[in-house]
């Protein structure tokens, strides 16, 4: 199997889609205030070109003011043959690297490679006519082998490596060329982000957000861009809309995930755009010192090389393999990653004697409809909590929480039971699928789960009772049987961190615009 590293070029166009984050979307976005609009492009602004008529319903905005230079180092054709070496490629025009090769590194074509003649030599024939050979390049650059390969039939065949010394080949062999598989998964973001994932407008937030280096969480979606600000999301109208490519994007083994930069930017591979920190977006600058690059361009890979990206762009017929200017290399240094706290282990639960309380009339309903106590929920599963493996601990209740009270209008803390499964560390899939969209009641609710004499309760705290009441009207629209009962319960004052509460009490983190779950361990 030919390495990722080094990957065949379609002849043809293939129309591979961009592989950048791709969500869902949201049912509703009450969250996200409206921003203002993307800055209007400058005089030297690169223009994008204008959609079709199918298109015409969802046209894309013009690019925005230009920014850092990307320079062009190599031009080739669609139909090349690219070889990545860590810090160089190896160009080839036809597809399978039998003649010249050309050496690329960021001064631009260094060297033509050809070592199939010195191969000719040594292996007359395997040059015989009806034999088929090709050349694969590897290593890490200055140290560069080219593998040949012969073939006549399954009975017939070998491979040899000559390794480069000086502009002459002898026989040897190289390092492994490092993998530069993009990353499987991406890392839990820290706790610092739950609040934006609690809140988040689009699926998948969770593996998509963008965080680190002093400036705020962002979202990316199709056509646009959304911040955080510590409360909100706030929306704005984006240019990196995914469109068709025209061209096979599998030139180098890459990642098309954003990447949050040490200054606080975020560099956006689909269609080469830079974020600042206040949300601003600039488009980066293709130029060339010889052929102008035409404004039609498309990203079609890119790969990180120590401290900043090579950027290859289709422009017309053409392949240019580019990297920053020298002013602007410093710019694309990747922050680091922040990991997440491990969570630590509490002991198994514990039985009390604390039952809830249930009101005359609140028994006489249950027996003519089901009640909150009567719904079980669904276990949770891992897939349920992404990279959790397991459901959380649930710690014995300690005092503080005391019998639900029946409500009354002297009541400061109402409590609203939805529904009593039968174990804790639920997933409550039926709750979160049946309020997804209601993002108007997220910050109006807290949602626990309770341990109470060995049996689970499963409800909301609100601040107020016509809160409660509003979310119970929710509930009893939008899942089928579940009869909420409102009760008098102080379980909000009892959790002063909801990564560590009270024993026999857990927060339940759901993201009312998703369905989402969001595990706070």
């Amino acid at each position: 199997m030919i390495p990722m590293r080094y990957v065949l070029v379609a002849l043809v166009s293939l129309g591979f889609s961009l592989a950048g984050c791709k969500d869902k979307p949201s049912p509703q976005e009450a969250t996200v205030a409206p921003d203002k609009p993307a800055p209007a492009p400058s005089a030297s602004a690169v223009a994008v070109p204008a959609p079709s008529a199918s298109a015409a319903e969802a046209p894309v905005p013009t690019r925005p003011a230009t920014g850092p230079k990307f320079v062009v180092r190599h031009k080739t054709s669609r139909g090349s043959n690219i070889a990545w070496l860590n810090g160089a490629a190896a160009v080839c025009t036809d597809a399978f690297c039998t003649f010249d090769a050309t050496l690329v590194t960021e001064k631009g074509a260094v060297d033509t490679m050809n070592p199939t003649g010195i191969m000719e030599l040594r292996y007359p024939r395997a040059f015989k006519p009806g034999s088929d050979n090709s050349v694969r390049y590897e290593g890490e650059y200055p140290n560069i082998c080219a593998v040949f390969g012969h073939w006549e039939d399954r009975s017939s065949n070998f491979a040899v490596t000559w390794k480069r010394v000086g502009k002459g080949w002898d026989e040897g062999s190289c390092p492994d060329t490092p993998n530069y598989e993009p990353e499987k998964s991406s890392p839990r973001p820290p706790r610092e982000i739950d609040d934006a994932l609690l809140h988040a407008p689009i699926a998948d937030a969770a593996k998509n957000i963008i965080h680190g280096a002093g400036a705020p969480p962002i979202l990316i979606a199709e056509q646009s861009l959304y911040i955080w600000n510590g409360k909100t999301w706030s929306k704005r109208e984006a240019p990196w809309k995914k469109q068709e490519s025209a061209i096979n994007r599998n030139y180098f083994s890459l990642s098309q995930r954003p990447a949050r930069l040490k200054n606080g930017s975020t560099f956006v591979p689909d269609g080469g755009y830079l974020v600042d920190t206040q949300g601003e977006i600039t488009a980066l600058q293709f130029v060339s010192e010889k052929d102008p690059v035409p404004a039609d361009i498309e990203v079609a890979g890119i790969i990180w090389a120590q401290k900043h990206p090579w950027v290859l762009v289709g422009a017309g017929e053409s392949l240019l393999l580019t990297t920053p200017d020298e002013s602007a290399k410093a710019i694309f240094q990747r922050a680091p990653i922040s990991p997440r706290e491990a969570p630590t282990k509490t002991p198994a639960p514990a039985k009390t004697n604390i039952v809830p309380s249930v009101s005359p009339s609140a028994s006489a309903s249950a027996s003519a409809a089901p009640s909150a106590a009567t719904i079980p929920e669904p276990a949770l599963s891992a897939s349920a909590l992404g990279s959790v493996d397991s459901p959380p601990p649930v710690k014995p209740p300690e005092q503080g929480l005391t019998e639900p009270k029946t409500f009354t209008a002297e009541c400061s803390a109402p409590f609203v039971l939805l529904a009593s499964p039968p174990k804790p560390g639920q997933a409550y899939a039926t709750t979160r699928e049946g309020l997804r969209g209601h993002s108007e009641l997220q910050d109006l609710v807290t949602f626990y789960e309770l341990v109470i004499d060995g049996k689970t309760y499963f409800g909301v705290q609100t601040k107020t009772e016509t809160d409660a009441r509003q979310f119970m009207e929710v509930v009893e629209k939008s899942i089928k049987g579940m009869k909420p009962a409102l009760r008098c319960l102080d379980v909000a004052s009892l959790v002063s961190d909801r990564y560590a509460p009270p024993p026999g009490i857990r927060v339940v983190g759901i993201n009312l615009t998703t369905g989402e779950l969001i595990p706070f361990d």
